[in-house]
């Protein structure tokens, strides 16, 4: 079984994930502009000072409350994808490389360093691969890394505590159905 697991994780070991600072709350926004690099969507170069991630970053709200739907349709329009229809729950199978599904669910953190003492919160992950019964996970919080496996049950569990939950299949806006 750990073999598989590896072999799942060194598929996506390049996924292009930022990382988000410790003390705001744009883990959806990094989940977003990562699909829309992996999907080759339109150019969004962080420097640039009209990028959603600046434009979100001066008003303010996704750093200190989080992010939305209202707010992750917003984003996704900008960078070039779609976003399907909200789901309430996580789907059976795994993406085809072509999409990705966004998922808000709520985990534990743990400070690997010990620094700050443990917390459970709503944090938004990006599914991108998997079997059966596993989910490779791009993640952009500091603490954990960037790809790793999850077992389904243990998502669906993250995602069915999760007081506001909420997931939708991010494509590119021009292979949206």
């Amino acid at each position: 079984m750990t073999e598989v697991l590896t072999a799942l994780v060194e598929k996506h070991r390049g996924f292009p994930i930022a990382k988000q600072g410790e003390l705001d709350y744009l883990c959806g926004v990094y989940c977003v502009l990562a699909a829309a690099e992996k999907l080759q969507t339109k150019e969004h170069k962080a420097e640039d000072a009209n990028t959603p991630l600046n434009l979100l970053r001066r008003k303010g709200s996704a750093l200190t409350q989080g992010m939305w739907e209202s707010h992750i349709r917003d984003l996704a329009e900008r960078v070039g994808l779609a976003v399907g229809n909200a789901l309430n729950h996580v789907p059976v199978r795994p993406m085809d490389g072509q999409s990705f599904v966004l998922v808000f669910v709520a985990m534990d953190f743990i400070d690997p360093e010990g620094r700050r003492p443990a917390y459970r919160d709503g944090h938004y992950l990006l599914l991108i691969g998997g079997d059966d019964e596993h989910w490779v996970v791009a993640d952009p919080h500091p603490w954990h890394p960037r790809v790793y496996c999850v077992a389904a049950a243990t998502m669906n569990e993250w995602f069915m505590r999760a007081k506001n939950r909420w997931a939708a299949v991010l494509t590119r806006a021009n292979a949206a159905p």
